[in-house]
Order: C-alpha cells, then structure tokens, then sequence
C-alpha cells in the first residue's frame, strides 16, 4: 500500500463493510491511523469492529458522529480486549453517555490518550463520570459543549468545577478549579458542593485538559497521579 491517505466516502452497508475488512487482512500492520466520520442515526458498530479486528497495528483512531446520540462502540464481552496496538483515541459525539466509556479501560489496554468531544443539545450533565479503572493516561481532555451556549453572551453561571480523581496511586481526591483562574487547581475537603463536578476513575493519569462551552479551564495541567 503506497499511498500515505485514502479516503472512502461509503454507504453503511454491510456489503461495504466486508469489502473494506478483506481489504484491512490484506494490510493488517500498514494502517497506523483511522478517522471514521459518519452522519445519521446509522449502525457503525459492524465496521468499527472490522477495523479494531483487522487493522493490527492500529495506533490513532477517531470516532466522529454527526447526528444522533449515540455510544461509538457497544459494549463488548465483558473485559474483551479490542486493539493491543490502539493508543490514541478522540471521540467526537453527540451526548456521549459516560458510562459507555468504562469498556474501553479493557478493550484498549495500551491507550494513553484519550480525547473527548461531546456536544449536548440541553444543558451538559452537572455529573461526568469516566470510570476506565484499567487506563492509563498520558493525557486525557475533555471538551464538552451545549447549545445553550451562546458566543460573546452571558458568561455561565457556573464558576466552579470540582474534580474528583480516583487512580491506583491515590485514594479519592478532590480539587476545585475555576473559570476565574484558568490552569490552577487545590485540593479541597469541604463538604460543599458546586455547579459542576467531573469524576474520574483511572490507573494513572499524567496530564489533564478541561473545556467547557469552549473556554478552558485546564489546559495539560500535571497531575501525576
């Protein structure tokens, strides 16, 4: 395979799909990188598998979802490791449901990045979860967005952001971010709550980003946990 990028503008179909694997087995170490981008409310879980399956060397792969809600990768048999190769990961979906990510903490075990893109018609969740107990993160971003945002408006009533983290390293910690003071975090023991809260479950985690209704409010801050 000489060329460095092919693009296939498919129909989902299974047909498709079939052709696409045979030609994945004929080339299972020379895919590095995979974006898949698709529009609908259409079944993907069929191609992604062939592309997880096949493509052994796969090292980047993004997920992109126009349209419906949806999970980008059902929920396999239980502890199923999906790609040993795959080590970057960026999701870009529409409400994404947290608890679907929790799979992937098995299915990929050498993922080190992981890039979250979500965007919510309503309000974001005041509560996101990552529970991937098994991950461990170089770097891990979160970027969520909702249609209540609206450009040069009304700042978000939502000042603060309470982190809760969780690694192999450390029992439960929690810090308190801001918008105010963007890049900055101290760990807190109050027992007051806040607008918004992130949970996070991992082995490790190195490097954290955080964005939300695209202001940033950390920005590859080192954990090290």
């Amino acid at each position: 395979m000489q060329q460095d990028n092919i693009t296939w503008i498919m129909n989902n179909t299974r047909e498709n799909t079939d052709k696409l694997t045979e030609l994945y087995k004929k080339y299972p170490h020379a895919i590095k990188e995979v974006y898949m981008k698709t529009f609908g409310n259409h079944e993907t879980d069929h191609l992604l598998r062939a592309i997880l399956s096949e493509c052994k060397g796969l090292e980047k792969l993004t997920c992109e979802k126009i349209g419906e809600a949806f999970s980008p990768i059902e929920s396999p048999v239980s502890n199923q490791i999906l790609s040993s190769s795959l080590i970057a990961l960026r999701l870009i979906v529409t409400e994404i449901q947290p608890e679907a990510l929790s799979v992937y903490s098995y299915a990929f075990p050498e993922l080190r990045n992981l890039i979250i893109e979500s965007f919510y018609f309503d309000e974001i969740p005041p509560v996101f979860e990552i529970d991937m107990s098994k991950a461990k993160f170089s770097h891990l971003q979160i970027h969520l967005d909702s249609d209540l945002f609206i450009p040069d408006g009304c700042e978000s009533e939502v000042k603060e952001v309470v982190l809760e983290i969780t690694s192999q390293k450390s029992s439960p910690t929690r810090f308190l971010t801001n918008f105010a003071a963007p890049n900055q975090m101290k760990e807190f023991t109050a027992n007051k709550e806040y607008g918004r809260k992130f949970v996070i479950n991992c082995a490790d985690i190195d490097f954290l980003s955080l964005s939300i209704d695209k202001t940033h409010v950390l920005k590859k801050y080192q954990l090290l946990l």
